[in-house]
């Protein structure tokens, strides 16, 4: 509105000053100088220059303000401000990371392996490993069981392998060894290919840098999805599957989580399988009574019949299993079926009607993984949000559907990050880029998850955090409403997370006092 009052004064004086000149006629330019020259005179020149009315004695009280204002929305705006010892421990971990970060040398600008060698025996990661995370929201036990405990398991004597096919194997019944199969414990004492049988079944397991180096996640998804193959078949016992389990849970325990969500099939006998994870349940909380697991079942959404069948299964063991709190569909979403391809078995399963007289322990949950691609045409948010999604998994390609962000705040939709999983499958070229950030700038409810480790050579979650601390320049603040989101999003029930966060604060106080000691 300014502006047209500035241009109407600047017309009504020309109009005035040429019907008052008696001198000559002037040029056009000479009564258009005059006339400006004439406003400037006349108007506050700083009143239409400076339309915010700034001075130096009001600019830092300004600023201040658009600053405050412009960061409303932050995730951590209405946390409390860090104490005198947590500001101590902060300044210290940012220490740390500029001994990480170093101009233009910073490990973020190095090939994965290469950068994570760096970042991994930095002091910085050293830190990290000590600072409670909460809860690990989104994890695969097939690319999640431990390499060493892997290579372990081969040297039992019903662990057998298929060099032509790639593939690992357990058979108790010797009677039953398929073709093509023989024991890994006699290719280890026999091997002559170069190296050690270990070594090679280990760059078999992970994902190589030849494998990760197009730029085009398509293509690195075609040995990332082999790697299933490789070890899927080693964890079909009960024991090895416990132990895998076990292990898994110990060493997230070890790294400050104290919720882990496993998502997997229930296909074949599934009440075996979920025998495994009640073992697990019971061991572990002999161990720390605190600690959770929770079971999502996940099907990939490339078999119609089969999803149907999950769904089934699932509705039916929600009912009796407290831990097994949702359903998933996973897979690649830029080379599988939609979501919308199957939201009439969707819809179908969620409104069968529980029977009155039999008890439900869990109601019928949905934690999608969607967003997870860079194409904007992908479709995958919208039927993930509609059908009522509890969490999003990866939630990478959101930004590119931006007024999903809105309603995932609106709905309080948490969104599970797989930072180094989004990085390795070229999602993201560069994790300072990650659209993490505007998410956290929008007051989504993020939680960082680590996907994948083992076929990219890692575990738990501490270097996800470190690699966040680094790309994203995350503070103390951040990193501890990142670790209380991971818990408040958990599907776990509501009176189990009291004891999850009390271990939490607990932990955090007894984290920050390390920190400042150290120094």
């Amino acid at each position: 509105m300014r502006k047209e009052i500035f241009f109407i004064i600047v017309l009504l004086s020309i109009t005035l000053q040429g019907v008052a000149a008696q001198a000559r006629p002037k040029t056009w330019t000479e009564g258009l100088g005059e006339s400006f020259s004439s406003v400037f005179d006349n108007f506050n020149y700083e009143y239409f220059i400076n339309k915010r009315n700034l001075t130096s004695d009001n600019y830092d009280e300004k600023r201040a303000a658009l600053i405050k204002e412009a960061n409303e929305d932050y995730f951590t705006f209405d946390v409390p401000e860090l104490t005198e010892k947590e500001q101590r421990a902060n300044d210290i971990i940012q220490d740390l990371r500029e001994q990480v970060v170093q101009g233009d040398h910073s490990p973020l600008l190095l090939p994965y392996y290469e950068g994570k060698k760096q970042i991994s025996g930095s002091n910085l990661h050293q830190a990290i490993r000590k600072m409670p995370k909460g809860a690990h929201l989104h994890l695969h036990p097939s690319a999640a069981y431990p390499l060493d405990l892997m290579i372990q398991l081969t040297y039992k004597d019903d662990a057998y392998y298929n060099i032509k096919e790639n593939r690992l194997s357990t058979f108790p019944n010797k009677a039953a060894v398929e073709p093509g199969f023989h024991k890994c414990n006699f290719l280890r004492k026999n091997w002559k290919f170069g190296g050690t049988f270990d070594s090679f079944l280990r760059n078999k397991i992970l994902l190589t840098e030849d494998e990760m180096k197009s730029q085009e996640s398509s293509e690195v998804w075609k040995g990332f999805q082999a790697k299933f193959g490789v070890i899927g078949d080693l964890f079909q016992t009960p024991e090895n599957i416990r132990a895998g389990l076990m292990e898994i849970c110990k060493r997230a325990l070890n790294d400050g989580v104290y919720i882990v969500e496993f998502r997997k099939s229930l296909s074949g006998n599934f009440t075996k399988k979920l025998e495994n994870y009640q073992y697990v349940q019971r061991e572990m909380k002999k161990i720390d009574p605190a600690f959770e697991i929770a079971l999502i079942v996940a099907v990939g959404k490339n078999k119609e019949a089969k999803i149907k069948s999950q769904l089934a299964v699932y509705n039916h063991v929600r009912k009796t299993y407290p831990f097994v709190t949702g359903f998933d569909l996973v897979g690649e979403e830029d080379a599988l079926p939609s979501i919308y391809s199957f939201k009439d078995l969707i819809l179908d399963a969620m409104n069968q009607d529980d029977d009155e007289d039999e008890p439900t322990e869990n109601d019928f949950n949905l934690f999608f993984h969607a967003g997870e691609t860079t194409d904007r045409y992908n479709e995958n948010l919208y039927d993930a949000i509609l059908l009522g999604t509890k969490r999003i998994g990866h939630g990478f390609g959101i930004l590119l559907h931006p007024g999903l962000i809105d309603k995932v705040i609106e709905e309080d939709i948490g969104i599970e990050i797989c930072p180094i999983s989004n990085l390795v499958l070229a999602y993201t070229l560069d994790m300072r880029w990650h659209p993490i950030r505007t998410l956290m700038n929008r007051g989504v409810s993020v939680a960082i998850s680590s996907d994948d480790p083992t076929f990219f050579d890692y575990d738990n979650l501490s270097l996800d955090f470190t690699y966040g601390i680094i790309a994203w320049q995350l503070d103390l603040k951040d990193l501890k409403q990142l670790a209380l989101n991971s818990i408040k999003e958990s599907s776990i029930h509501e009176d189990l997370k009291t004891k999850v966060y009390a271990k939490f604060y607990k932990e955090w106080e007894n984290f920050i006092d390390t920190i400042n000691v150290s120094a």
